[in-house]
């Protein structure tokens, strides 16, 4: 392609990074090309142009500047920049490394690299590495000695109508005498799968859905310490409080018939249809017979 007032030809790849300045090219992808630079009298220059792969720029370790108690284990994740602007997971391409040295606190074994326990309370720094261009990210880590004490999970003992969910949480008691959602971070039993099942978990609640009908306990297990926290869920069917007849009130002439349809309102607030499992009667059977419908 000609420009007459750039007097340059551009090929390939190589678009022009500024309109306003001359000579001046920028990388779109790998690859090589011939930037030829020609004036007005066809007199022209040529020039190797060779595009290597994005570069990395530098790296984001996370979670950033974590604060866990002893004993805590923690995935740690690094996302690398490039000359690009693309960004893309680097964890299991980096060299892991802390500067405690005493205590291997971050793995780099193939398949848990990343991986960490915290050590001892105090502070260090979490490193991630590239081998090849030696680029580096870090994160602080503060280790503290605050341990848990106890799990209340909430609510206590509830009762739930059966084809129902019920949210819990969990709540850690630490032995500085702070309070915290804990629910993410433990495992959730149920001891009977069959009758409550632990069906989803967020940042702050797990959902059991129910089953069948019986009583199930609900557990939730600190892996690092064993401490164990219990409640209970009852799961019992809906009860039948009225049952609603329509038409209310009907007239009509000897001889004619009319269908009655009556629907059962729940304790769990459900309302179902339920003529045919019902035993229909009349108060005088020389006024009106039962036959299907009253006659």
């Amino acid at each position: 392609m000609y420009s007459s007032n750039r007097n340059v030809i551009l090929t390939d790849t190589i678009i022009s990074d500024e309109s306003e300045k001359q000579g001046v090219f920028k990388g779109i992808r790998e690859g090589k090309v011939t930037i030829t630079a020609v004036t007005s009298e066809n007199i022209e220059g040529r020039a190797e142009l060779t595009i290597l792969p994005p570069e990395l720029v530098s790296i984001e370790v996370s979670p950033e500047n974590l604060s866990v108690h002893v004993g805590h284990v923690q995935q740690f994740t690094a996302r690398g920049t490039y000359s690009d602007g693309q960004r893309r997971e680097v964890t299991d391409l980096v060299d892991w490394s802390s500067s405690d040295k005493t205590v291997p606190i971050i793995s780099n074994m193939t398949g848990s690299k990343g991986l960490g326990i915290s050590p001892p309370a105090g502070s260090s720094m979490i490193y991630a590495t590239d081998p090849g261009t030696g680029v580096r990210g870090s994160t602080s880590l503060s280790v503290t000695t605050t341990k848990l004490v106890s799990i209340l999970i909430q609510p206590e003992n509830p009762t739930v109508f059966l084809g129902k969910s019920k949210h819990f949480s969990a709540v850690g008691l630490f032995s500085n005498g702070n309070k915290k959602n804990i629910s993410s971070g433990l495992a959730w039993i149920s001891s009977n799968p069959s009758v409550a099942k632990i069906d989803e978990t967020d940042d702050a609640t797990i959902e059991v859905a129910s089953k069948s009908v019986g009583r199930v306990s609900i557990i939730a297990l600190d892996p690092v310490s064993k401490i164990t926290g219990k409640t209970s869920m009852n799961i019992v069917s809906p009860s039948l409080v009225s049952i609603a007849i329509t038409p209310e009130q009907v007239s009509l002439s000897a001889g004619r018939g009319v269908s009655f349809t009556a629907t059962g309102t729940f304790n769990n607030g459900q309302t179902k249809e339920m003529t045919e499992k019902l035993i229909w009667s009349s108060s005088d059977l020389r006024v009106a017979k039962i036959n299907g419908v009253l006659w």
